[in-house]
């Protein structure tokens, strides 16, 4: 709390992130901005940051208005928190939707008519650092949900500190999916269609 309190340290952290995809992540360093900080006229109680004219993350319409295909926007935030959870170790620990905007990235592909979007993240007071262990523990994790691969969910939620009696509602908090569809071999048993069923089928397992 006293982190996120201090206005020069969420400044600090806005342009590492940024730093770290100039570093780690160059294929997305055009598809993820944070606000330019105004250093003259900031400080621990007052945060000037450049204003964004940008679309919220989840208005549809807006976006389409920018000339993006909506479809684009929830794929370039996976890949950004794949990024900075997996190969930076510097996470935001707060990306709801209202730290969240899009506009167009200005690079065009000659097989992607539509403009794509360039995500820009608010509100870094709080970043998590995950050291090598964690991230490569969760990687393994992940593949071993996708896969359905009992053990490896087992051995790496337990590593994550999960514990050994927790693992089966670890796993179905991280895929949204109650455990007899997280162990289905199923090539698809993790897909969300988003349905009426799928709503009903969440809200049980959260029981």
């Amino acid at each position: 709390m006293v982190q996120e309190l201090d206005f020069l340290y969420e400044a600090k952290n806005s342009e590492k992130c940024l730093e770290n995809f100039k570093k780690l992540s160059l294929h997305l360093v055009n598809y993820i901005y944070a606000p330019k900080v105004y250093w003259n006229l900031s400080t621990s109680r007052m945060l000037t940051m450049e204003f964004m004219d940008a679309a919220e993350v989840t208005d549809v319409s807006a976006i389409r208005r920018l000339g993006i295909d909506p479809n684009d926007v929830p794929k370039l935030v996976s890949q950004v928190f794949a990024e900075v959870i997996f190969k930076h170790g510097f996470v935001h620990c707060d990306p709801h939707a209202a730290n969240m905007m899009v506009c167009p990235s200005g690079r065009t592909h000659i097989l992607h008519p539509k403009r794509r979007p360039q995500l820009i993240l608010l509100d870094h007071g709080l970043y998590k650092k995950l050291d090598f262990s964690t991230r490569t523990s969760y990687a393994a994790l992940w593949k071993a949900l996708i896969f359905a691969d009992v053990n490896g969910i087992k051995e790496n939620s337990v590593k994550l500190g999960a514990g050994e009696d927790l693992y089966t509602l670890f796993a179905g908090i991280l895929t949204m999916r109650p455990w007899n569809r997280v162990i289905d071999p199923a090539v698809d048993h993790l897909f969300l269609q988003g349905n009426a069923s799928d709503r009903e089928e969440l809200q049980i397992s959260n029981y």
